[in-house]
């Protein structure tokens, strides 16, 4: 996993600030393009100083800055921003997350949460200690997971993550510690790099349970899968939502879901559904949309997007199946079935 374009929103204010450096700190890890950007509505010239200063600053820690004005209202502009320069990531402020949820609703970072086309990291900076937390590197990640085939996607990145940044993941399940200990071998089985990791346990709803944790340890960060975000602001019960308006500390929500087919870029994969049923899109490097029953073939489990490798993965029982469908290697013995042969 490298971030190779990342995109953080400004309005030029104390909070946003902490947000940039974050990013800034993001991109001189991965040795990667920053793009800082603001919305407008009228006053360009305005825009311009925010974007000038924050510019400044930013390449303190890191050159290769660039800046992009973009007249409109600041979650359509950074989300469409981001879509349109390929963004890996988009970094905002926490301002307005937090307190009554008639208010938080409408929230820039709510709204981008929503519809980011790309992971989504969301900087505490509206707490008393968020300059000295800005301050620092991160050292703990925090990554939830259910073992299934999405959350075993941020829980990928987030080991991967955790290699370039020099920082701790800690795999999390949210039940009894008996399933938690099932569903922990189910993703070392899938992803074996994660059968090496720290693990943790706790019973309670997972959205609170997993912000106890975070506070309760004083993690730096938390990963989770962005599965029940996306279409439509108003899944305010989802676990991931929930964690983004509670979370006491940074919070990287990784797209391992996307609404639609059209969202795909090329050499992207992800399980839509469609109808009902889950489907394994892939567009290819031309263009081109492979559309693929998501369930495996041997046990009937959904598999998930391997985006490092471009290949599906059953989070089950270990299966794998290239872009295309077919096998690489078992305990499955036939391929994905299309998913027009599926729905017959």
């Amino acid at each position: 996993m490298t971030y190779r374009t990342i995109v953080v929103g400004t309005d030029g204010s104390s909070t946003a600030r902490l947000a940039e450096g974050r990013a800034a700190q993001l991109a001189k890890a991965h040795d990667a393009r920053l793009i800082i950007a603001t919305a407008y509505r009228g006053d360009a010239d305005r825009a311009a100083e925010v974007l000038a200063a924050s510019a400044d600053a930013a390449r303190e820690a890191w050159p290769r800055v660039e800046v992009r004005a973009v007249r409109g209202e600041p979650a359509e502009a950074m989300v469409a921003l981001s879509r349109d320069e390929g963004a890996d990531l988009l970094v905002v402020g926490n301002k307005g997350m937090t307190g009554r949820v008639a208010f938080l609703l409408g929230s820039v970072p709510d709204l981008i949460s929503h519809s980011a086309p790309c992971d989504l990291l969301i900087v505490r900076t509206s707490s008393g200690d968020a300059a000295d937390r800005a301050g620092k590197a991160y050292r703990r990640m925090l990554v939830a997971t259910d073992g299934s085939s999405t959350s075993l996607q941020a829980v990928r990145l987030a080991h991967r993550l955790g290699e370039r940044i020099g920082a701790m993941p800690v795999l999390f399940y949210a039940g009894h510690p008996k399933t938690a200990d099932i569903v922990f071998a189910e993703v070392a089985h899938a992803y074996l790099p994660a059968g090496m990791l720290q693990r943790s346990s706790s019973r309670g709803e997972p959205a609170d349970a997993i912000c106890r944790m975070a506070q309760v340890e004083d993690y730096d960060l938390i990963v989770l899968g962005n599965r029940g975000m996306l279409g439509g602001r108003f899944h305010f019960g989802t676990i991931p939502n929930r964690v983004s308006h509670q979370a006491p500390t940074d919070l990287l929500i990784v797209k391992t879901t996307s609404s639609e087919i059209d969202d795909l870029a090329n050499g992207e994969g992800a399980v839509v559904r469609i109808d009902g049923a889950s489907i394994a899109a892939y567009r290819d490097d031309a263009g081109t949309v492979h559309r693929l029953s998501a369930r495996c073939p041997h046990m009937g489990c959904i598999v998930g997007w391997n985006a490092d490798d471009r290949t599906w993965d059953c989070p089950c029982h270990g299966s794998r199946y290239d872009a295309l469908g077919a096998v690489i290697h078992g305990p499955a013995t036939t391929g994905l079935a299309s998913a027009d042969e599926a729905a017959d």
